[in-house]
């Protein structure tokens, strides 16, 4: 039997890793596309000769690590690049899903979170979504207490996202991580749904 793809979505600073853990807690798998996209940018020969191709040797360190600040510094400042960048590695993060899902084929329910789930095209990868939803204020200082990044360069990424309405409208779930709303009792509730 097919295992059941469940996407698990969410602005920055939304909470989205705050569900992925409980659920893991819970004994359930979750495939972080950031954190696979991350691995790839510096362990698939493919896309490090890519992003250089793009970039620039500057890139990456001597060590042949990733150096984020100036990849970060030179996409989120030019969205060609960075719709370029995106080109590069969201076929290879869509295989290693893949790959992930067919070696967890025995489990019920799998879940892939992702930041920017529809925009890169991997919702159709997933047979339902979860959007995770917080009030951009809270977002913010969550993201300024996690990251140490300016607020300006926190509204920047926020306005390049899609805005939390579109995305509640696209998902077939939606948990409100808020700080005040429990998550636990709305995602247990949402797991009897998914399973029941």
């Amino acid at each position: 039997m097919k295992a059941r793809l469940v996407g698990i979505t969410g602005g920055i600073g939304s909470g989205k890793s705050t569900i992925s853990k409980c659920l893991r807690t819970m004994g359930y798998f979750v495939f972080n596309a950031d954190d696979q996209a991350s691995f790839a940018l510096e362990h698939e020969s493919e896309v490090v000769e890519q992003v250089k191709a793009l970039l620039g040797n500057e890139a990456y360190d001597s060590n042949g690590k990733a150096n984020r600040a100036f990849i970060a510094s030179k996409v989120f400042s030019d969205n060609m690049l960075l719709k370029k960048l995106n080109t590069i590695l969201h076929p290879v993060v869509r295989r290693m899903f893949d790959d992930w899902v067919a070696n967890h084929n025995s489990e019920k329910t799998l879940f892939k979170e992702a930041a920017i789930l529809f925009e890169s095209g991997a919702n159709q990868q997933v047979d339902e979504v979860i959007a995770v939803i917080a009030p951009e204020s809270v977002r913010l200082q969550r993201v300024q207490k996690r990251d140490k990044r300016s607020e300006k360069e926190i509204l920047d990424i926020m306005a390049r996202q899609m805005n939390q309405d579109e995305l509640v409208a696209k998902c077939q779930y939606v948990i409100k991580n808020d700080d005040h709303t429990p998550v636990m009792p709305a995602l247990l509730e949402l797991l009897n749904k998914l399973e029941g």
